[in-house]
């Protein structure tokens, strides 16, 4: 429970850190927004294409697992890179290295393991976390990126 309690005291922090990079369409783990905004502003931006004849692209993204394929070490950095205080990214790394895990099938329980990626489930700060990495992501794969933060893909091997 005081776990619980801390992590929810930083989340406030972080939370204000993360106002400076997630872009105005972003709804998702964030206060009074939700998906409906989103839907409503999509339906508006049809309507407009349509009346304008213009066409009109949409991609969606499947962002199964996606808390789980957070590279820790990027995260990190781009925690840095957007000012978060190094005392509170102290904390953050502390709660995310050193997790192990351990599987449970039919009655029988493995042997825990060291979780090395994502972000940790069901902790109060994934969700902002997580959106904190996917902006700048997003940002990166829009062309906006920043310098000082470079995202290595699976297509550039870099």
């Amino acid at each position: 429970v005081t776990g619980k309690a801390f992590a929810l005291v930083l989340s406030k922090r972080l939370q204000k850190l993360a106002e400076r990079v997630l872009p105005e369409s972003q709804c998702g783990f964030r206060a009074r927004r939700s998906t409906t905004d989103m839907i409503f502003t999509l339906r508006q931006l049809q309507e407009k294409c349509r009346e304008q004849s213009k066409p009109l692209c949409i991609a969606f993204v499947d962002l199964t697992k996606a808390f789980d394929t957070v590279s820790r070490p990027s995260l990190y950095k781009i925690l840095k890179h957007i000012g978060c205080p190094p005392k509170l990214l102290q904390l953050i790394v502390s709660f995310h290295e050193g997790m192990k895990a351990s599987i449970q099938f039919d009655g029988s329980t493995s042997d825990s393991f060291e979780v090395k990626s994502g972000v940790k489930q069901g902790c109060v700060l994934a969700p902002t976390l997580f959106g904190i990495f996917f902006a700048v992501l997003l940002n990166h794969a829009l062309g906006n990126a920043d310098g000082d933060v470079s995202i290595r893909t699976r297509s550039d091997g870099s």
